[in-house]
């Protein structure tokens, strides 16, 4: 999200499998700050992740001209 114009806040992004629809294996979930689109490089977020009804909160910041941040890792 927001990696053109329009931008909207607060930035929402969704990935999801239907019930029962996700295929096993291993899955990272990265945050990939594509460009600075304002003033201000660093940029917040908040990424959920729902996993057979358990939600965890992975919050942290990452600035432009970085490579992509590995937020979390898990098996399913």
């Amino acid at each position: 999200m927001n990696r053109q114009p329009p931008f909207r806040s607060p930035a929402v992004e969704n990935v999801y499998w239907p019930e029962r629809g996700a295929p096993t294996g291993v899955y990272r979930v990265y945050v990939n700050h594509y460009a600075v689109n304002g003033l201000q490089d660093a940029t917040d977020f908040t990424v959920r992740i729902l996993i057979r009804g358990q939600t965890s909160d992975y919050r942290g910041r990452i600035r432009g001209r970085t490579p992509r941040q590995l937020v979390h890792q898990f098996n399913f």
